[in-house]
């Protein structure tokens, strides 16, 4: 055993039944390599890569129904797939849903259609699950200062690949929108890189943009930020990213397709639901209280706590601002922007955005990013705010590992075998395979397909 001496630096280690005592330099000590591991530095690029193994094997078997039955999730199946059955492979390709151009999920479809048709779903997941270890490989490859501790890094890999409530966005092609906007908001957020991992980051800003109409509001933040840092390879990645964007502005957005606008306090109610009670309390908890938020916007009752929300927001910005050059004000900044722009622009009826379940699309990379932003907060700064952002990060960390391991939404756990689906579907072909979540299906021409899609 150990004990305290009265050497500086050492401990006394007590060896053998006799007691026998000898003074040793503390970073000799047994246990206390261990006790450090956690704050040193990741050793190596082999370990980094291990990493993102990690984040994709956990990300892979979160829902294991899905894994052996295979799994279409809603329009991935009725519309990208089928597409694919039925379009020309460049129509299916550049296709328009919900008025602008998903290319990844376009590009899933195609890809699936060319396996057999019992095994088509695991390759829209398998593009999914590529998109997923993006925001991972960033974070890993980064090398900003405040990255570097094994500990912060894998509590940033945590609240991206976990955040409650967020199961919709989950290993499909359609979603992997708000994973790539992570990946914009992780760029603008982190230093510029070169060599490979510069290459990957242009590729995504120039991917980003041609799937997800969320990347666009961060176009004026990325030129923002090299004004402020006077960086050239800063405006380099704004213009990628415009680029981009006035591409899909230009020749495919149709802002007639989406439902724009929402009230401000409805807004403070869905913001209340989605990032605070959601990532402070977890799915449970979070459920029961988001009806009695739901119940205060339809009433009209106690209003001052929905408006407290903006005003607990807009003091948070008004303290990372203070420090204009830290990653915690970019965090911040592109979290906020992506929540108003999708919040705004959100299909539907709005008063579904005011629950646990409802719409998680919408809030996931709002919330890895606000939680990035504590992080990194948490980590850079010193004084009370950086305390509390340490008591919030840990929390938040405890709620994303319990709601990982004991998730609550049973539509994102289970559903239909696409095997058996497939039979049925051969033996009639006007039957209509049921995909997830429940109560969808689509429909396919006929078992054998007459030939491949024309080749470009």
């Amino acid at each position: 055993m150990t004990q305290a001496s009265g050497e500086p630096g050492h401990v006394i280690l007590m060896t053998g039944a006799r007691g026998t005592d000898k003074a040793i330099p503390a970073s000799e000590a047994p246990g206390w390599h261990l006790g450090q591991t956690l704050w040193r530095p990741v050793a190596s690029d082999r370990e980094r890569l291990l990493l993102v193994l990690v984040v994709a094997v956990l990300t892979a078997v979160r829902f294991p129904n899905a894994l052996w039955h295979g799994r279409f999730w809603a329009e991935e199946g009725s519309l990208f797939y089928a597409n694919a059955w039925t379009l020309p492979w460049w129509e299916a390709l550049l296709f328009l849903h919900s008025g602008y151009l998903n290319l990844v999920a376009n590009l899933a479809g195609l890809l699936a259609y060319l396996v057999p048709i019992g095994a088509a779903p695991y390759v829209t997941s398998g593009v999914a699950l590529v998109i997923h270890c993006f925001p991972a490989i960033l974070v890993v490859v980064a090398r900003d200062a405040w990255l570097q501790s094994r500990a912060v890094l894998i509590a940033a890999l945590i609240l991206i690949a976990a955040p409650p409530g967020t199961e919709e966005v989950w290993l499909n092609s359609i979603n992997s929108q708000s994973v790539l906007i992570v990946c914009v908001g992780l760029i603008l957020a982190l230093e510029p890189r070169s060599g490979h991992a510069g290459a990957l980051e242009k590729f995504l800003l120039a991917l980003a943009p041609l799937t997800s109409p969320g990347t666009w509001a961060l176009v004026p933040l990325f030129f923002l930020r090299a004004w402020i840092d006077r960086s050239w390879p800063r405006a380099a990645q704004g213009a990628i990213l415009l680029c981009g964007t006035l591409v899909q502005l230009a020749f495919c957005f149709d802002a007639s397709q989406r439902d724009l606008g929402i009230g401000p306090l409805l807004l403070n109610a869905v913001i209340l639901v989605k990032h605070v009670l959601l990532p402070l309390f977890g799915h449970d908890q979070a459920a029961t209280l988001a009806n009695e938020v739901a119940i205060f916007y339809a009433r009209s009752a106690h209003v001052w706590l929905l408006w407290l929300v903006t005003a607990a927001f807009v003091a948070a910005g008004c303290i990372v601002a203070a420090k204009p050059r830290q990653p915690s004000l970019w965090f911040f900044l592109a979290a906020a922007v992506v929540a108003l722009v999708s919040y705004v622009s959100a299909q539907n009826d709005k008063l579904l955005l005011v629950s646990v379940a409802g719409s998680g699309r919408y809030a996931y990379a709002p919330q890895v990013l606000f939680g990035l932003a504590a992080l990194s907060w948490a980590v850079v700064h010193a004084g009370r705010t950086a305390i509390l952002a340490r008591l919030l990060v840990i929390w938040m960390l405890f709620v994303a590992v319990h709601d990982y391991f004991w998730p609550s939404a049973p539509d994102f756990a289970t559903g239909p075998d696409w095997r058996l689906q497939v039979e049925r579907w051969e033996r009639n072909p006007d039957y209509r395979l049921k995909i997830w979540p429940r109560d969808w299906t689509m429909t396919l021409p006929s078992p054998q397909p007459s030939s491949l899609p024309d080749a470009p």
